[in-house]
């Protein structure tokens, strides 16, 4: 099947994608893995995708409306806001300094991360002093949500 996709004569100006920002948080991290999982031809990655796990593709992305490469997706935007991210990168020790990619995180580790955040301070509207002030430093926050972050963070962190 997915021989047969690469033969279509499909105009890069005409590429239509389904929009996904319209499914579950679960469901958009599982359409991303099964993408994954379908191999990239520039990168010469074999794909590892099943014929269920394509069908599984299949139903998750059928109804979805097509949307171009420039339009914007109509369902929520599901992000690490950009005052928390700064803050979680430049509140590090410098000896310790890592680089977050919150993109890394899937949708569902984000809501939680943004929801741990909240838990221990984090207002959205609030940003860089006022932010600091209010956020309860991670060393005092519960053992297990401290660990369920420091997780959040290495996934962010990772290469």
């Amino acid at each position: 099947m997915l021989a047969r996709l690469d033969r279509w004569p499909v105009e890069p100006e005409d590429m239509k994608f389904p929009d996904i920002s319209l499914l579950s948080p679960t469901d958009q991290d599982r359409v991303h893995e099964l993408f994954t999982k379908m191999g990239d031809p520039d990168e010469r990655v074999q794909p590892t995708i099943s014929e269920a796990e394509l069908k599984e593709l299949a139903e998750l992305l059928r109804g979805l409306p097509l949307v171009d490469g420039i339009e914007q997706f109509s369902g929520p935007k599901i992000e690490v806001p950009k005052a928390l991210a700064y803050y979680w990168k430049w509140t590090q020790p410098a000896a310790a300094w890592r680089h977050y990619s919150f993109y890394k995180m899937g949708k569902v580790e984000t809501l939680r991360f943004v929801a741990l955040c909240a838990r221990y301070g984090w207002q959205d509207g609030l940003g860089g002093v006022k932010l600091k002030e209010c956020m309860v430093p991670l060393g005092d926050w519960h053992p297990d949500d401290r660990a369920e972050m420091t997780e959040l963070l290495d996934k962010a962190a990772r290469v």
